[in-house]
């Protein structure tokens, strides 16, 4: 909590709510057959990355489509403390926690078209993902990075280029 108050100020514990009942729905974890084997619960040494649970999954598509209400319920009071937070660095984490919302309702639509078995519209997504990425890149550089983003987006059921990726490769 001390974490949260400091970042975001008055709505910190507010700000932790809202990404504990994001997190079940984006966890990795659910993106695996039985919910277990992630890096979470085995820790690194026992992940399996080239697992594709994700694809063809009703349950994922059921969390993902969930995502946007989530993050619709949330964004006024992003907004009201980006426009009232008179400490500048805090109305700065307000600020990327605005970014994260919107990369979140990308990558929520990517999985949820991967998990109905859309492959090609998730790519087409994930082509979108990148240009809001590309267009707002200097107003978050340092804390998101493009290019890392980019370069490991799990798409296709294991790590490639997103070039490759967004060729349909």
């Amino acid at each position: 909590d001390e974490y949260f108050e400091g970042a975001f100020g008055k709505d910190g514990a507010k700000v932790r709510a809202y990404l504990e009942g994001l997190t079940p729905l984006l966890s990795p974890s659910n993106f695996r057959v039985g919910g277990k084997g992630g890096a979470e619960e085995a820790g690194l040494g026992n992940m399996s990355p080239n697992k594709r649970s994700w694809r063809n999954n009703p349950i994922v598509a059921k969390n993902a489509a969930k995502v946007p209400e989530h993050l619709d319920s949330f964004l006024p009071v992003i907004e009201e403390n980006i426009k009232a937070e008179p400490n500048a660095a805090r109305r700065q984490s307000w600020i990327y926690l605005r970014y994260h919302t919107e990369i979140c309702r990308y990558h929520a639509e990517i999985l949820r078209l991967g998990a109905l078995g859309n492959i090609e519209d998730a790519r087409a997504k994930f082509s979108e993902l990148r240009d809001y990425l590309s267009e707002h890149e200097l107003e978050y550089m340092k804390p998101f990075a493009l290019f890392y983003i980019s370069f490991r987006y799990k798409i296709s059921g294991r790590y490639k280029n997103v070039y490759e990726v967004s060729k349909g490769a």
